[in-house]
């Protein structure tokens, strides 16, 4: 479920990405569009989720906001959980206040949560370019002082649909090692015609998915899909929908 900044909450297991194109880089990151997302409308998870998929800024295959989006493998939704524990983006002690319009900020790791403690976030807003902002007050528990590290909370990356032209194919996760990918096409071919004929499906490995989703998101970052393998391509230009599970619960909770 989600909360909105009214304290309404609406159960959902689809969360559908809403942003200005300008608040992100060319190659954002699922973890990023997320993160602004929540933050630009002010919501945040109730609960870890068991599932959770996640929609691409797209319609069908008439229009998407970036023409490629970088995967993420794990997504931390430690930072977007009402009333979680939460550390300070610069020190590490108990934050209490959180800023959206730090999120882009080149200075300042762009694209991650900016939540800082009250010394760090008066420094932080003594900067000329800063003194603008409208940092919010972090809910009471979410601002108590730790007595231990924060736990982190993250959900992986077990499937992506996409689609390019007329219909959608999926790539799916199937065993625990990071090359365990295979790709699922249900019209890859067809056998006589329109009236009489019918598709025939494809289903194969494709571990260089997983050789590719394996580098450092830095890299990620840096990539030319053009110069990518055909399925890794699809991957990054194609993508509608990423699932994600929660390790430590079923998907039928």
């Amino acid at each position: 479920a989600f909360r909105s900044s009214e304290g309404t909450s609406q159960g959902a297991c689809t969360f559908q990405i809403f942003l200005e194109k300008e608040q992100m880089g060319t190659m954002p990151t699922v973890q990023q569009l997320l993160e602004t997302s929540c933050l630009s409308g002010d919501l945040k998870f109730e609960e870890v989720p068991s599932c959770l998929m996640v929609q691409m800024p797209r319609c069908g295959n008439k229009y998407k906001m970036f023409s490629h989006i970088i995967p993420s493998t794990e997504l931390d939704i430690t930072d977007l959980l009402y009333n979680s524990q939460r550390e300070c983006f610069i020190c590490g002690q108990s934050a209490e206040h959180e800023c959206l319009q730090c999120l882009p900020d080149r200075k300042l790791q762009p694209g991650r949560i900016k939540q800082y403690c009250s010394v760090c976030n008066s420094q932080v807003h003594r900067h000329p370019s800063r003194q603008g902002h409208t940092p919010k007050v972090l809910p009471a528990a979410a601002s108590q002082a730790a007595e231990r590290p924060v736990s982190r909370h993250t959900l992986e990356l077990f499937a992506v649909l996409c689609i390019h032209t007329s219909h959608y194919v999926c790539f799916a996760k199937y065993g625990p090692g990071p090359r365990s990918w295979l790709f699922f096409d249900s019209m890859a071919d067809r056998c006589g015609d329109d009236q009489n004929g019918y598709n025939i499906p494809e289903i194969r490995a494709c571990p260089e998915v997983g050789e590719f989703l394996s580098r450092p998101e830095e890299e990620l970052g840096r990539t030319n899909p053009a110069q990518t393998p055909d399925l890794v391509r699809r991957l990054l230009c194609d993508s509608y929908m990423f699932l994600y599970h929660n390790r430590g619960q079923s998907l039928s909770n």
